[in-house]
């Protein structure tokens, strides 16, 4: 979209205020269409000598009173709001506990127990840490994490987005706690303590993003 912005300094010998800002008017809507059908299609560098060629051509021999300011301003896109309970970050180890301390900061505003929150971070860590280490292979990809309290029962819930290698960490079989620790297989255990500790944990691949988001009620 081009907006031009015309300030008022146009006082001309024997021309009527209306006239001129009628004028004015009518000729930005037509060189919007002599130039190109529509003012995003115009361009800023065009629509203003447009528009000043018109004006010329309007006042003829008239003497000019005083300046003309045109201003015109081009929006390449719409702005994109930021979402305070929000945090896309660079899905690296070093950020685990720059996001950690962003889910308790948004939890605890948003009146969630100091408990559920303790409960919640430990996921957090675990989660984003997984992230972190096995959602790209050679390139350093984002994150995004976002907080949320549902009611009816009263729940928090923090949801994990990356666009990594597709991957169900809820897929892998527990693991047998009854076995020593020299007898588990290494890994799984972190994910285990996730799904025992939170009331929920769903995971879904869609739009080409993995998605995990973990419940716990408050």
């Amino acid at each position: 979209m081009v907006l031009l912005l015309c300030v008022a300094a146009l006082v001309l010998t024997g021309i009527l205020w209306a006239g001129c800002l009628l004028t004015l008017r009518d000729t930005v809507q037509r060189d919007s269409q002599d130039l190109g059908g529509n003012a995003a299609a115009i361009g800023s560098d065009a629509l203003i000598p447009a528009v000043k060629a018109d004006i010329d051509a309007f006042v003829g021999t008239s003497p000019q009173f005083d300046d003309i300011t045109m201003l015109s301003l081009e929006f390449k896109k719409k702005m994109r709001l930021s979402n305070p309970d929000e945090l896309t970050v660079a899905a690296v180890t070093e950020n685990i506990s720059r996001v950690t301390a962003f889910v308790e900061e948004r939890l605890e505003a948003m009146g969630c127990p100091v408990k559920v929150r303790a409960l919640i971070s430990v996921a957090v860590d675990e989660l984003f840490g997984n992230i972190a280490h096995y959602a790209y292979d050679t390139v350093t990809g984002s994150a995004t994490v976002r907080v949320g309290m549902e009611e009816a029962p009263a729940a928090a819930c923090v949801t994990f987005m990356d666009h990594g290698k597709p991957y169900d960490p809820l897929a892998k079989p527990d693991p047998d706690i009854s076995l020593s620790a020299e007898e588990r297989p290494i890994g799984g255990l972190g994910i285990f303590m996730v799904k025992k500790t939170m009331d929920a944990v769903t995971y879904e691949y869609k739009d080409g993003q993995n998605i995990v988001t973990i419940k716990k009620n408050c």
